[in-house]
């Protein structure tokens, strides 16, 4: 299914990559998109949305609000003094959990068997110090090969999760390399 997904994404930038330039006078500024990136105004609005896939300008102003909020988040956390890494771990086995911890975050993976296609269920959960540093602004895990493992908010409690999308096992991969936390 992960293959379908990749194949329409892939189809979908070959598509936006040919669009004509737009006005970018006449797309959102970089501070609209920063405020609903940053969770600090409403959502976009299926509007919004559809402006993102039609409008190169609005898409370069995303990006430029993305940018801005990992540089931003990046030095909160280098502020803050917070360990945003975790090592690998010692050997790639069967089990059917896992837990990576560092002195700020713990990954933990539990593997689902339910439905016809198991997947890996991983859970985020961040120190205090780390949901101080970034105030509400979204973040990224990934590791040290740039695949992003979960991408979000945390919730009121630190934590945030999602679902392995990638061939294998998330085990096999923590046996190669270790992840680390950014603003997303």
């Amino acid at each position: 299914m992960a293959a379908i997904g990749k194949g329409r994404n892939r189809l979908l930038r070959e598509i936006m990559a040919d669009q004509p330039w737009d006005d970018p006078e006449a797309a959102p500024p970089v501070a609209f998109y920063q405020r609903a990136l940053s969770g600090r105004a409403p959502a976009l609005t299926p509007a919004d949305e559809q402006r993102l896939l039609l409008s190169p300008a609005a898409r370069l102003h995303h990006a430029q609000a993305r940018d801005a909020l990992r540089r931003i988040a990046a030095h909160r956390l280098a502020r803050a003094g917070v360990e945003t890494e975790a090592r690998r771990l010692a050997a790639a086995t069967e089990a059917d959990t896992f837990e990576l911890r560092s002195a700020d975050f713990t990954l933990a993976g539990q593997r689902d068997e339910e439905g016809a296609d198991p997947e890996w269920l991983l859970l985020l959960r961040l120190s205090d110090r780390i949901c101080a540093a970034l105030d509400g602004l979204p973040l990224r895990l990934l590791d040290e090969e740039g695949l992003v493992w979960l991408e979000g908010w945390p919730d009121a409690s630190g934590t945030l999760g999602g679902v392995w999308t990638e061939h294998g096992t998330p085990m096999a991969r923590l046996a190669r390399m270790g992840v680390r936390i950014e603003g997303g």
